[in-house]
């Protein structure tokens, strides 16, 4: 096909124009395009008339404002951002001392059943430990363990961040 040919078959080009014909002919027909703009110009008036009239818009901001303000408010009375972050510090450490008392617990079941499964089969040898490397001191020599952060240290760090002056300012409007 060539596609300086004005002549040439093209099935896309050919779909394509025959969407646009069939779709031009029912705008044509039912005036789809002027209706639709019709309606949307007119609920755009009405909207316009109703916020005019119950002032919306105007309602809207103040009441976003007043929010704005209590919220400020209550956090100054109850420190509702210092506790928010000491929450997450204490969460925080939980979560981390749980992940390492189920990492342990789940090292000591399964290296013994490990090792047994790797002298059944080759397949599983891998799962296999040492006997040196399946000791705790072993185990907190890996390279993971001494990069990662003891939990009290993560939980110590969060609340100096939650700090009262280190508290995001909110810009009212």
């Amino acid at each position: 096909m060539d596609p300086a040919d004005p002549n040439a078959k093209n099935p896309i080009s050919d779909a394509l124009n025959s969407a646009w014909n069939v779709v031009h002919n029912i705008n044509q027909d039912y005036q789809v395009q002027q209706k639709v703009t019709t309606a949307a110009t007119t609920a755009w008036s009405q909207a316009q008339h109703i916020n005019e009239e119950y002032k919306i818009s105007e309602r809207v901001v103040t009441g976003a404002q007043a929010s704005l303000e209590k919220a400020l408010e209550l956090d100054a009375q109850y420190k509702v951002h210092e506790k928010a972050a000491a929450g997450a510090a204490s969460l925080w450490g939980w979560l981390s001392s749980t992940a390492s008392t189920v990492s342990s617990a789940a090292t000591s079941y399964i290296a013994p059943a490990a090792s047994e499964t790797s002298q059944q089969s080759p397949l599983f040898s891998w799962m296999a430990p040492s006997a040196a490397a399946s000791t705790p001191a072993a185990l907190a020599a890996t390279p993971a363990a001494a990069e990662a952060p003891a939990p009290a240290e993560e939980a110590a760090a969060v609340p100096a961040a939650a700090d009262a002056e280190a508290s995001p300012k909110i810009n009212t409007v």
